[in-house]
């Protein structure tokens, strides 16, 4: 059944029942030592739990959650056995159009960058040099850049955005370095040696390294352009009150960094960025409130990243994976929030709100450049060990851009863990959200007077009724060492989307005690961003679905939660067609590195 048909079907059951784009070892974590840095970190040293990438391969994916009808979650403390080596480069070879794939159209956009033929063998494309003694490139938050730093770095995208006129093919223009973006980002490339498996670095813990590296190289030819090595990108520093409204540079039509494809209603008006923004019809809250609800939900993935690394990062896979549950990490989740608000409306979203196109509007690189330094900051102020996790398949996936010489090379994620080895630092701005001291509490958007009830062997489309559901909690009756050593998540599996659409569902839980038309507190949300690509799309038939996974190891302490045998979990509709499979609890046992 499509989503369409099953949301449509939805109505009538309860909550509770190509044209182109325009202009197996493991590393030691001595080597990857983070740098000294000046943020207090919220415990008092580096000891802490270190929890294993987890190794899946597609012939031990499990049908069934408990007999249901969905595969294994890409749960940490699971410890799964199976070969897999790290994701390599892509085949170039296989690079093909992004496919829109709607119900009334199909359309092709052609995102391969102008390679020259014969292409390479991956193999051999060789790694890049990192340069010694670079100069140390200064990241500053937009709102604070001196008016000549500005119009260095217009001048820099000015230049960068001629070339797409004199030169289109030139691997440096604006249009061609966005086109890097849409084939990474939109299944253009199957991964090398396989059968046809799509290589996608969303929703999956290569998401961090892969933008880190893209914006690296970014910035690399822009100062390459205009022949200084100090140009550096800007952040949109919107965790900040001071940088949270849409910033004025971007806003001026006369600039290189202007773009019309925004949300007029939000990126022309200084109108500060909703972190939870759920789409159109839409009433921004009071400023004061929005801006409470914006650190509040800072402050709740930087804690929950701090007892789980990956659910920060996102799902680990390997290569040659095809199917199974895919989840973003809370970062990213984060991210695809802000691309919504900035894009425009109307489908399909171009430029900032479809991965398609965002790399097309300056603001994209402000965004990911701000993304990269909240990366950086949990990783030195938050992350209790050396490494999000020591395993190869994470830290030697790889992949391939154009440096500043014109010149395909290969790079790794464990290369990319430390930005001063890299030649940039970012300029240290508040961060507000980390000591928030308020009470922190975003509100359900709606209400809901539904009972809670267990979720049943169908999958449910969240319409505009949030679903309830009671979910029993593996283990309530632990004792203190069992609490201290494990951690308590919820599990949304099997969901389906539109992939056309943004979609965003809001999570809360409570107590079955208080089963009222209050929805308890917030634990996390899940969102998309429109994209070209379909994610049931496998070469074997099998279909791919998405899952969240949010820690509430603290809000059960919270809600005095210890003992309830159960919890209630509620799915809040905010943005899109969604299809949901399943909600569980589990308690995983922490692993020591």
């Amino acid at each position: 059944m499509s989503i369409a048909s099953m949301m449509m079907s939805s109505l009538h059951v309860t909550a509770s029942s190509a044209p182109s784009l325009h202009p197996k070892t493991f590393y030691s974590s001595r080597n990857a030592s983070r740098r000294p840095t000046t943020c207090i970190r919220s415990s008092g040293d580096k000891s802490g739990e270190e929890f294993p990438l987890i190794k899946l391969d597609r012939r031990n994916m499990l049908i069934g959650i408990g007999g249901g009808l969905y595969g294994t979650t890409l749960g940490l403390g699971h410890d799964q056995k199976a070969a897999a080596d790290p994701v390599g480069p892509p085949d170039l070879s296989s690079c093909h159009a992004a496919r829109d794939l709607d119900t009334t159209n199909t359309t092709d956009y052609a995102c391969c960058p102008p390679y020259t033929f014969p292409l390479p063998n991956p193999e051999s494309i060789p790694s890049y040099k990192i340069p010694k003694n670079p100069i140390l490139r200064k990241r500053k938050a937009i709102q604070m850049m001196t008016p000549d730093e500005l119009y260095k770095f217009e001048s820099a995208i000015a230049e960068m955005k001629k070339l797409d006129k004199t030169d289109p093919n030139n691997p440096w223009s604006f249009t061609q370095q966005a086109q890097i973006h849409c084939a990474y980002c939109n299944n253009a490339y199957y991964q090398y040696k396989t059968d046809k498996v799509p290589l996608e670095i969303h929703f999956s813990s290569l998401f961090l390294p892969w933008h880190r590296w893209y914006i690296y190289f970014f910035e690399r030819i822009l100062g390459k352009l205009i022949g200084d090595d100090s140009v550096a990108l800007p952040y949109w520093n919107y965790d900040n009150p001071d940088g949270m409204a849409f910033p004025k540079a971007y806003d001026n039509p006369n600039s290189p960094l202007y773009d019309d494809l925004r949300n007029k209603g939000h990126a022309y008006a200084r109108n500060y960025v909703d972190l939870n923004y759920g789409g159109e019809p839409y009433t921004p809250p009071p400023q004061k409130q929005l801006i409470d609800e914006n650190l509040c939900y800072l402050q709740t993935i930087f804690n929950q990243g701090e007892v789980d690394p990956l659910q920060f990062i996102g799902c680990p896979i390997a290569a040659g994976v095809q199917w199974g549950y895919q989840y973003a990490g809370l970062l990213e989740s984060l991210h695809n929030s802000v691309h919504q608000w900035t894009g425009p409306i109307a489908s399909p979203n171009f430029d900032m709100g479809n991965f398609i196109s965002a790399a097309r509007d300056p603001i994209f690189y402000a965004h990911h450049s701000n993304v990269d330094r909240l990366w950086d900051i949990f990783r030195n102020c938050f992350l209790k060990t050396e490494l999000e996790t020591t395993s190869t398949d994470w830290l030697d996936a790889s992949f391939v851009f154009y440096d500043e010489n014109k010149e395909l090379v290969k790079v790794n994620v464990k290369d990319s863990l430390r930005i001063d080895n890299l030649g940039y630092s970012y300029t240290s701005m508040p961060l507000v959200w980390k000591d928030f001291s308020k009470a922190c509490k975003i509100r359900p958007k709606i209400t809901c007077t539904a009972t809670a009830v267990e979720f049943g062997s169908v999958p449910k489309a969240l319409v505009s009724d949030p679903i309830r559901v009671l979910v029993k909690r593996p283990n309530s009756s632990r004792s203190k060492s069992e609490i201290q050593n494990t951690l308590e998540v919820v599990m949304v599996d099997g969901i389906e989307v539109e992939h056309t659409s943004s979609t965003r569902f809001d999570v809360f839980i409570n107590t079955p005690s208080d089963n009222s038309t209050h929805l308890g507190d917030f634990v996390g949300s899940f969102t998309t961003v429109a994209h070209g690509h379909k994610h049931g799309e496998t070469s074997d038939g099998n279909e791919k679905k998405l899952g969240l996974k949010l820690g509430i190891t603290s809000m059960v302490s919270k809600l005095n939660a210890e003992d309830a045998e159960s919890l209630v979990v509620s799915l809040v509709p905010r943005m899109g067609p969604v299809v949901v499979g399943g909600v569980r609890i589990e308690q995983i046992e922490k692993k020591t590195a």
